[in-house]
Formats: structure tokens, sequence, C-alpha cells
């Protein structure tokens, strides 16, 4: 161990390596190996009465109308599952065509879900050249990744309703952790983000453990869906794409804009799960599935035609709702029930994405730079900081208190990596971050102080909810918080409550911005006020 560490900080490394290692041998033994499972995290026993098609359980018996509307579905699919074999037999002639698109817009059979996904991300070319690769970089992970802790709890609670995520450490438990673990260390600028275990767990309803890491790493990096810039610091892509939402509803559809406007709901309320994660969890999950159908196939256009289509759609129910009815109704009541059916909702999103693509709004101005995109090579060992490995384990402050949560680990001391104390797995090519920060504007935005990510003045950060000027009612009003009079009080309830630590300044005050929260739980968005769900 490096002698430079202080006592204090060999005691709190060592207590962070017995407790990764107690999590990765949790995950190692599974669920029926007799790991000790506290009983908040396992229910002794089933309470619930019915599960869907796509595996999600129900407290309370489906409805006929549920049941019917499923054997119809059920019908339909088992007519095209013959020709979704014929084609995908013979995938390469068939592949890019009209025929491949026409039946993917009428979406892909559950039963063959999987294995197209698979097809349109061209995921046997990339095992093939990246052959034992996923394994290295998931035991390089179980060494070295940082976020083992932060992936570990959003585990827990990611689709626990679902019956392949239901059993602490069962099969798919463990996969979604290797996942999420091994991704980590292949793709060193993203890491672990939350909002990614999400989009790993569906891909696990569908792929082997394998195919849902090169899928992740396909999203994140092929040029067509490039997630990367949705996850990195600062999340610049996503702000890029509620900039266009913003610009297509004023030109387009110019009454609701101005309603929104005068309710002071600005995009940041209701976008990021539809932009970040596809419309998981905000549309009925039937819905999803044919949206990212949709995705895989075309990309992030998919993203601004949806969104432009939901508005279309719902105008004037949307017209008639005050600011908590509109919260309400995207977070919460459009996931129930979309009032449409899932054909009509398709072949309307056809139509939006025909509108913009004639007004030449179908996708927003590319980026300025190339920040966005992956700068560094996937699977490099980017050595971590002892603070990085150690983490934040000090008490919450009261305003994390109040946001429900504890700050996220994910991008803590991100610029401040030095050799850990072990040195580093031998034999693995090593990246020193320091080379890049000369002339990168990127590097030096953010710096680490005290064990907090800091952002850009400017910037929002969608994790850590950024509440800007007029953006809703009973926020704060001023341009410049520090100048304001409310610049030392808390925000409770969407309203202004108390005075502030010189701490809580510290960190909840600054330049353009107040920051509501610092991590929202995205995969538990019912345990938060209207007013900081994601």
């Amino acid at each position: 161990m490096n002698a430079d560490l202080s006592p204090e900080e060999k005691l709190l490394f060592d207590e962070a390596k017995k407790e990764r290692n107690e999590i990765i041998s949790k995950y190692k033994a599974g669920h029926e190996e007799g790991t000790v499972i506290d009983s908040w995290e396992d229910p002794d026993f089933e309470v619930y009465h019915a599960t869907d098609r796509y595996g999600f359980i129900h407290k309370d018996d489906l409805n006929s109308q549920s049941n019917a509307l499923e054997a119809k579905v059920k019908e339909t699919e088992s007519k095209r599952v013959s020709k979704w074999l014929k084609m995908t037999r013979n995938w390469d002639h068939f592949y890019p065509g009209e025929k491949v698109m026409k039946r993917v817009y009428k979406g892909v059979p559950e039963a063959m879900r999987g294995h197209v996904w698979c097809q349109l991300l061209d995921l046997p070319r990339l095992k093939a050249e990246q052959s034992g690769i996923y394994m290295e970089m998931k035991k390089r992970a179980y060494d070295w990744s940082p976020d083992i802790r932060q992936i570990d709890l959003d585990v827990h609670r990611t689709y626990r309703n679902h019956i392949m995520f239901r059993k602490r450490y069962d099969v798919k438990q463990q996969a979604l952790f290797n996942v999420l673990s091994a991704y980590s260390m292949y793709n060193t600028e993203v890491g672990y983000c939350q909002g990614m275990s999400q989009i790993a767990a569906l891909l696990l309803m569908y792929m082997n453990e394998e195919d849902a890491f090169w899928a992740l790493s396909a999203l994140l990096s092929q040029k067509r869906h490039s997630m990367h810039g949705f996850f990195i610091p600062g999340f610049p892509k996503l702000l890029r794409f509620q900039a266009h939402h913003d610009k297509i509803l004023e030109k387009l559809l110019p009454r609701v804009k101005q309603h929104l406007d005068a309710k002071e709901l600005h995009v940041s309320f209701y976008t990021i799960k539809w932009f970040m994660q596809c419309f998981l969890d905000r549309v009925p999950f039937s819905l999803c599935l044919r949206l990212w159908d949709i995705f895989v196939l075309e990309g992030e256009r998919l993203l601004v035609a949806m969104s432009y289509n939901i508005f279309k759609l719902h105008q004037k129910q949307i017209l008639g709702m005050d600011c908590e009815d509109l919260m309400s109704f995207f977070q919460q009541r459009l996931e129930k029930d979309s009032t449409f059916e899932d054909d009509k909702i398709i072949e309307s999103l056809v139509r939006c994405m025909s509108d913009l693509r004639n007004a030449k709004m179908d996708l927003p101005d590319p980026p300025v730079d190339a920040s966005e995109h992956p700068s560094r090579p996937f699977g490099l060992f980017v050595p971590t900081s002892v603070e990085r490995m150690i983490g934040r384990r000090t008490l919450e402050t009261e305003t994390e208190l109040i946001c429900g949560r504890r700050t996220s680990l994910r991008h803590e001391q991100r610029m401040s990596i030095s050799i850990p104390p072990d040195g580093g797995p031998e034999g693995v090519e090593s990246f020193d971050p320091l080379s890049m920060i000369k002339g990168s504007k990127r590097v030096s935005a953010y710096p680490s102080h005290a064990g907090r990510t800091r952002y850009p003045k400017n910037a929002l950060d969608p994790v850590t909810f950024a509440i800007h000027e007029k953006q809703a009612n009973g926020f704060v009003k001023s341009s410049n918080a520090r100048q304001s009079n409310n610049s030392g009080k808390a925000l409770k309830g969407g309203k202004l409550d108390r005075k502030l630590s010189d701490e809580e300044k510290t960190h909840v005050g600054g330049g353009q911005q107040f920051i509501l929260s610092n991590a929202v739980d995205s995969a538990a968005p019912q345990q938060y006020g209207a007013t900081v769900r994601l």
C-alpha cells in the first residue's frame, strides 16, 4: 500500500475494500447459496396475484380488458414469428432494407425481440472482434471499479416488480451487477451513471449477460444512437436535445409552448427519462418496447419525434392542466394509460417524423465539438484515486436528507486521479488523464473538491436537479442566486423554507442555478415529491 496514505486514509481504504469484497461475494454466491439477505431486501412471501406477459408482477388481478388485449397481441405476433424467422436466417439479404423497417415499425414479436436487437446492433461482429474482453473487464471490475457500491445500491432497486429481478442476488441481478461493473471499466469516461441500470436490465430481459454488455456498449458508442453524450459529466447531449425540443414546440405547437411557459414548467422536469432512457417508466411498457424496437433501428431521431408526438396527441389535455397536473401527467398517468392504442401512437409517430423531416427539425444541430463522443480507447485501465476507491463516507447534509437519498458517488474525484495504493493490474496499459489537461476545456471544467462533484457554472446536470430562472412557480426568481434575498434559504416541497448552513450554501447556491438534489433516484421516482422527480 502507498506509504503516503495517512492512518485515517488507510483505515478508510481497508474498510472500502472489505465492503466491496463483501458485495462481490454475495453476487458470486447468488440467491440459492445461503447468502445472508436482510428482510427488507427480499420479501419472505409473495403477496402479488398476477404476472403480465412481460414479467411484471401486479398486486391485483389483470382486468378482462387487459387479458383480451394481450390475447389479441399474442395472436398477431404468432402469425408474424415465421416471417421474422425466415428473415433473420438470411439477415444480410434483408438488412438494411425496407422490409425490415416496415416490420420493425409493426412491432417485433416478443419471442424474436432479443435476437432482432442483437442483429440490428451488429453484436455477432462485435463479439467476434472483442472475444474475451467482457470476461477481462468483469474480472478487472471486481478488483478495481470504484462504482461497485453505487451499482449494488441501484441493482437492488431496479425493476424489483419484475419476475427476473425480484429475488435479491438471483441470476438476473447477478447478470445486471456484472454488466454494469464490467462496463464501468470498459468505458472509463462514463464509468457508471444512474439511469444505465434500467437500460441494462431491459437488455437482460431479452439477452444473455455478454450480449447485454455489448448491446449497452453499442448503444453508447454507435453513431446512430450515441448515448455516450447523455451520460458523461455535464450531460451535453441531454442539454442539446432539450433545447431542440423547446424549438420544436415553439415553432410547431406555439400554444402549448406558451402554456408550459406560463405554468413555468421547464423542459428538464419531464424529458430526462425520455431522452436518457428512451421513455422507460414514462409510457406503458408495451408501447415502450415498440419505441425501443424503432430506437434500436433508427437511433436518436426516435427520441425527438416521440417527444413531439406526445404533445401532438395530448395537446388539448395539456392546455387544460396546471403545473401540478402536468407533472403528474408526464411522470405517472401517461405511464399507466397512454389513452390511445399502441398502433395508433406508432402511426402518429410516423406522421410526426415526416412533419419534422419536412421542417428540417428531425434532429438537433450537431454538437459544436467532439465532446459528446468517446475520446479514450475502450478497455484502458485508468488508475483511480484513493478518494474514489474509498467513496464518500461522511454523514449526509440536511439538504441531502430533504431530497431523500445520498449524493451519487458516480463522478467523485473524477479528475483527481492517481495510481491506486496496490499499483493496478499487471500487464495492463495505463492511461494518464493528466496528459489531456493541457488545452482541454472539458477536463478543466470538472475539478474535484472535497469529494463533491462540481459542474460548470451554466451547466444543467439532470442528476443534480438544477432550478433555473423562471423554471417553476415558487422557485428562485433571481438570475444570480448569490445576490438574491433567497440565496440563504433551502427548498422544501417546491417552496423556499429555511436558512441554510454555510456548508449547504456552498453546496446548494451558486452561479445561475440552485441545486435541489444531488442524486434524485431515477429508479424509484415515486418516492419523491413532484418537484424533484426525473
